[in-house]
């Protein structure tokens, strides 16, 4: 029974997503597609499947045709989905490893906050607990950093050119726990 629960809830998470038709646009170098983006979405939560979109993404192109985009094809894919606008960049597969049986070398990973110092938010499959996020920060022009781990003196050194910043962590006002109004507060305050 404990060999067949993990398939069960695969097959579960198999047949509880459906997609959408969603105006949307993929950005390759200056040139923007508009096209219809065929978005997976988790009927229960109602949210995009974004560990399906992180791998590649069906669409409709101007003229009708049905197409597969994989994430070394393009530079971003942009969409509306509720009230949001959703932004993935094509990264280096920061995990690395196989997906759907071939090796990939990027993946969609959707920003979520934008600015000098990027947010993105990495998914996989829940396990042990965790929520199945991971969160990675990038500054212009150095890698993708984990978040994980992230301990106080690992941001100030990482935050070292924002001293306000670095005292507001000092202090424990911020925690990494906090990654998200820290980057906030780094690219409205710290960004000149």
């Amino acid at each position: 029974m404990k060999k067949l629960l993990p398939l069960m809830l695969l097959m579960l998470i198999t047949v509880s997503v459906k997609a959408v038709d969603v105006k949307g646009q993929i950005i390759t170098g200056k040139d923007t597609m508009n096209v219809m983006l065929k978005i997976p979405v988790n009927m229960i939560s109602q949210e995009p499947a974004y560990i399906k979109l992180q791998n590649k993404i069906r669409y409709i192109s101007e003229n009708g045709e049905k197409k597969k985009l994989k994430p070394d094809m393009a530079d971003e894919i942009k969409f509306k989905f509720g009230f949001d606008t959703i932004r993935m960049v094509s990264v280096p597969d920061p995990v690395g490893g196989s997906h759907d049986g071939y090796f990939d070398y990027f993946i969609f990973i959707k920003i979520y906050v934008d600015g000098k110092i990027k947010l993105y938010q990495h998914y996989s499959t829940p396990m042990y607990g965790n929520s199945g996020k991971v969160w990675y920060l990038k500054k212009e022009d150095h890698p993708l950093k984990l978040v994980v781990d992230f301990s106080r003196k690992k941001m100030m050194k990482y935050f070292s050119d924002c001293p306000e910043l670095v005292k507001k962590i000092e202090s424990k006002e911020f925690k990494s726990k906090d990654i998200i109004q820290v980057v906030q507060f780094y690219n409205s305050h710290c960004s000149n």
